[in-house]
């Protein structure tokens, strides 16, 4: 799932509330406080996936954020070293090499495909690397060894194969990404280094 349920979550308690599940359909504010109206709005419009990262998979409070995330995403039958992998992208610091609205739009992108696709890919055999690889050297713009999450750009994907995705490109257009075998030296999004130039 994306992290902007996470986000959400991060926000309200940053502006002193909490959200809690009740019913498991429904979403209580607490707050000594009215909430900003801007963040309010997005609560509402994101209130399913909320629901779904505070109640869909229950886990120990002392666990912290990354671990509750990846049981959240696990929980959905994404592989575990997805689940932990992406969980990691949602709770680290941005790596240098990456624009904030790069990475962004790469954690969307991820959130969307495991929620829409991961289960079935990961039934086709697609590897880590075949959906969240990058190139060592240039992770951003090397297209040896990158994967489909880091070309997906804001498309979304509407098809998958064993060997293919078919990704929307708007007006009807769409375009194959070919799961293909990557170098050995491909490593995985959650493996950037935080200091790459």
């Amino acid at each position: 799932m994306g992290c902007a349920a996470y986000k959400i979550l991060s926000e309200v308690k940053q502006a002193g509330g909490s959200l809690e599940c009740v019913g498991g359909d429904r979403l209580r504010v607490m707050a000594p406080r009215p909430l900003p109206p801007d963040l309010v709005e997005r609560v509402k419009a994101n209130k399913p996936e909320i629901i779904l990262a505070l109640c869909a998979a229950p886990v120990s409070v002392d666990q912290g954020p990354f671990a509750e995330r990846a049981a959240i995403i696990q929980a959905n039958g994404i592989p575990q070293e997805w689940a932990e992998g992406f969980a990691l992208l949602c709770t680290r610091e941005r790596p240098a090499v990456f624009t904030p609205e790069r990475w962004g739009e790469l954690l969307d992108d991820g959130g969307y495909f495991l929620d829409a696709w991961g289960r079935q890919a990961a039934g086709l055999r697609w590897s880590a690397a075949d959906v969240f690889g990058v190139n060592p050297d240039a992770p951003e713009w090397r297209y040896d060894g990158m994967g489909l999450i880091p070309c997906l750009n804001g498309r979304r994907v509407v098809a998958i194969t064993q060997d293919t995705a078919r990704i929307d490109c708007g007006d009807g257009a769409s375009l194959t990404f070919y799961r293909h075998t990557l170098s050995a030296e491909s490593i995985t999004l959650w493996d950037v280094e935080n200091d790459l130039k």
